[in-house]
């Protein structure tokens, strides 16, 4: 299930970028936050609620040999040694290299304007979306079902270390000139990062009885409590505007003011 899970994602990636490209964005920076919205949103109910809900259809002891467990750590894994392994050896690309290598030869006689063969030619753009959706989508997963899987959360560190080794060699070796990704998208991604605080606090008010048999009242009232901060925290960071953020937070990160707009 859990292969089945990253092929379906990928499925849902290719579909958003064709959503996107269907809308016609102004600017390359207004299509890459839609891109990302898109498939966070699709990948997020794939990956991380769909478990949860197929376990409420039929129920099954989360610790045992085919509970939630051990279906989340193969989850992690799987999808990140693949998406590590695609990374790495990027098929797609060398497939249309090959196919490059054909139509564009030395030997092949072709009478395409310089724009064409630079366009057609030069290394893809670095896929930014695929890369933040990835780190952001498995993150909330192992937020989520923290209570009921902690051993994920050192494996997914491992996965996120040799993933961001990739992306920098693929980002400065393999792709062609980045786009400037400005001082919203910036503070975009690091807001969709911490709705992880609010994904631990959601998994921990759901799998605590799950976990802990015969939880008193006490407890309950904690994970309202947490679960009530979290839903305040997430709305403050998402909703007040970003001068009140920095002051109630004390946010001492200071993004760039100016954002290059790169028009299609």
């Amino acid at each position: 299930m859990s292969l089945l899970t990253t092929l379906i994602n990928y499925f849902l990636t290719t579909t958003t970028y064709v959503l996107s490209d269907a809308e016609k964005h102004k600017t390359k920076n207004l299509r890459l936050r839609h891109l990302i919205y898109k498939t966070i949103i699709s990948q997020g109910i794939n990956t991380v609620f769909l478990y949860y809900i197929l376990n409420l259809i039929q129920p099954t002891n989360p610790l045992g040999s085919l509970g939630l467990v051990i279906k989340v750590i193969y989850l992690v894994v799987i999808s990140g040694v693949v998406n590590v392994l695609w990374s790495l050896f990027m098929p797609t690309q060398l497939l249309f290299d090959c196919l490059k290598r054909r139509k564009y030869g030395p030997d092949k006689f072709n009478n395409a304007f310089q724009f064409q063969l630079n366009n057609a030619l030069q290394y893809p753009e670095f896929d930014f979306a695929a890369a933040y959706s990835f780190f952001i989508i498995y993150t909330y997963v192992v937020s989520f079902y923290s209570l009921l899987t902690p051993v994920a959360a050192p494996i997914l560190i491992i996965v996120f270390v040799l993933q961001y080794w990739i992306d920098k060699y693929n980002l400065f070796r393999r792709s062609s000139f980045p786009n400037d990704l400005g001082a919203s998208l910036n503070r975009m991604i690091f807001k969709l990062f911490e709705i992880s605080i609010l994904m631990s606090a959601v998994g921990h008010f759901v799998w605590d009885s799950e976990v802990h048999f015969g939880i008193s009242n006490g407890f309950r009232i904690i994970n309202i409590i947490n679960l009530a901060l979290a839903v305040i925290y997430v709305s403050i960071t998402f909703f007040a505007p970003y001068s009140v953020t920095r002051k109630i937070f004390l946010d001492e990160i200071d993004f760039e003011h100016h954002q290059y707009r790169y028009f299609l």
